[in-house]
């Protein structure tokens, strides 16, 4: 059954199954491994918001890929909670949370950058290290090949390609650095241990910020796609092109990925904790 799931301000119908056709058409069906970021605002809900959700979530398992990784990150010990792998909550959007709470997700064990898959776990996932934008992070896997995407499902990449920031931390940046954090980790027997996790942190005044024209850029080499729904845009990015090129750009301007250059200003090492939603 095709049911109508949002209008947009133009007073567009959006279908179900206009939302498998969108992203058939944008090739995520293509994908191996899809690491989706989420902000689901296409338009007004046309049924009730639960039965929404489900329905976004059923397009997307529909695509038939193997693996879908949704980011569920806490950064808990950021914000000196425990970080439960059965329970924490995430802020990473409603689709997101709905994505965990399903019976046959597999949630990661990092307190600070979890992510959920529903589907083939990849066997790195099982032991990663406490790296959590680094080496041995969610993110390697994604570095290795094009059939590995991410999926921006309404999110824009200038606003959440966490991504970068393991190519930062690959790059060895000069403006961030290993921030260690200590806190309780309750696995899912219940079982409670102190570990220490690390999140490549930004010194104090630097300010990230990720242009129009980089995006451009790699949609210009054909690493990013883009296709309209509703009142969002979806995008596809190929995961190890994204990281190559990247490298290559970061070789031609250290502050690619930076508001203004991150040597103008003394760099400090000061961390607020408390309120924290993003790799700061």
């Amino acid at each position: 059954m095709n049911i109508e799931l949002f209008q947009d301000t133009k007073g567009g119908i959006f279908t179900f199954e206009n939302v498998i056709s969108s992203l058939k058409q944008l090739g995520a069906d293509k994908a191996k491994i899809l690491y989706i970021h989420t902000d689901i605002g296409f338009g007004k809900p046309l049924i009730k918001r639960k039965e929404f959700i489900s329905k976004l979530f059923e397009a997307i398992s529909s695509l038939g890929v193997k693996t879908l990784i949704f980011p569920t990150y806490t950064f808990s010990f950021c914000n000196h909670k425990d970080y439960d792998i059965k329970n924490s909550k995430t802020d990473m959007g409603i689709l997101n949370e709905y994505a965990r709470t399903q019976n046959n997700s597999f949630r990661t064990k990092d307190p600070l950058m979890s992510v959920c898959v529903i589907g083939e776990v990849p066997e790195e996932y099982y032991n990663l290290s406490q790296f959590s934008c680094g080496i041995g992070s969610a993110f390697d896997i994604m570095s290795k090949s094009d059939e590995n995407m991410f999926l921006f499902f309404g999110a824009k990449p200038t606003e959440c390609f966490t991504f970068l920031h393991y190519i930062e931390a690959v790059y060895k940046v000069p403006y961030r650095y290993n921030k260690k954090f200590e806190g309780n980790i309750i696995d899912e027997n219940g079982l409670k241990t102190k570990e220490e996790y690390f999140l490549y942190t930004l010194y104090d005044t630097v300010i990230p910020y990720v242009t129009v024209d980089f995006q451009n850029h790699l949609e210009n080499k054909k690493i990013l796609d883009r296709i309209c729904l509703g009142e969002k845009e979806l995008f596809l990015i190929k995961g190890k092109s994204s990281f190559e090129e990247t490298i290559k750009c970061l070789d031609q301007n250290i502050n690619l990925l930076l508001k203004r250059p991150y040597n103008e200003y003394k760099l400090g090492t000061t961390y607020i904790y408390g309120n924290v939603n993003s790799v700061k």
